[in-house]
């Protein structure tokens, strides 16, 4: 199944001192719940913990659809950036 077609996606996004990761409709952050959230300044000062959080992040997306479909996403290779419309303008 893939995530990005039948059940949403990850979002990953800046909040203030945290990096969110979010489950979101494909198109919109209307609607999006957060999964779990860590120190901006930890993962931008460790490549390796940022790899990690990004791991764990797939896979409590992975129980929630487990739960819910009974089925465990897809994630494409390499990671789809956010869509034009939600990224950052002044950064």
């Amino acid at each position: 199944m893939s995530v990005s077609q039948d059940i949403g996606r990850i979002a990953l996004r800046e909040n203030g001192k945290w990096w969110v990761a979010y489950m979101a409709p494909l198109h919109t952050m209307d609607g999006a719940t957060e999964i779990c959230r860590i120190r901006l300044n930890l993962v931008t000062a460790d490549r390796m913990l940022k790899e990690r959080f990004i791991a764990f992040a797939q896979e409590a997306f992975n129980v929630v659809c487990r739960e819910a479909l009974g089925m465990t996403p897809e994630y494409p290779k390499p990671p789809m950036p956010a869509p034009e419309h939600e990224r950052d303008r002044d950064a």
